[in-house]
């Protein structure tokens, strides 16, 4: 009978660490790895809880943006546009936009990055064969689209205001870097 009360408080103890993991910050999550793995023995043990720990709090982080605050350009003619899903995350199943440049540089346009008239001008593949200048933030997955233009023009679009659960916009606090 004991075994069985230990058992089942084993499987509660599991299932509330991954309830409560979007309300745990890295540090939180780490103790609690800690306490079900044990003590890491060495620097790579300390290295494999530190990197799990840290993409178990990017994955469920609502409101975290882990893409750099600095902002790129480019001019390239777009060769290709492709339409992809996210295939896990938190954005599984949502549509995305492969942008391939004729150097090659491929980058990547999110619904909730770009104002809506840019959106659609992706969508309905108006960009192909234009020399355009682009705008864009690294992050770890690739280059985020965040603006667009005709080269050798300003891009009009305004940066989103952030605040309301919106993201940053492009060129914020004069962090612009140009390639």
């Amino acid at each position: 009978m004991t075994n069985e009360i230990t058992s089942s408080n084993e499987e509660l103890r599991q299932n509330n660490f991954w309830e409560d993991c979007n309300q745990k910050t890295k540090t939180e999550i780490m103790d609690l790895l800690v306490n079900r793995l044990g003590e890491p023995k060495n620097e790579l043990d300390k290295n494999c809880l530190d990197v799990l720990a840290g993409k178990i709090t990017y994955f469920y982080s609502e409101t975290k943006d882990y893409r750099s605050k600095a902002v790129s350009s480019k001019i390239g003619q777009v060769y290709e546009i492709t339409q992809t899903q996210f295939k896990e995350g938190k954005r599984k199943g949502i549509i995305y936009y492969a942008i391939r440049l004729f150097d090659k540089t491929l980058l990547r346009a999110i619904k909730e990055d770009l104002p809506i008239d840019k959106w659609t001008q992706i969508e309905k593949l108006e960009l192909l064969d234009k020399n355009l200048l682009f705008k864009y933030r690294f992050s770890i997955f690739g280059k985020d689209i965040c603006d667009f233009s005709p080269a050798g023009a300003e891009p009009n679009s305004q940066p989103k205001p952030q605040g309301e659960g919106e993201q940053e916009g492009c060129g914020l606090n004069g962090e612009n870097q140009v390639n």
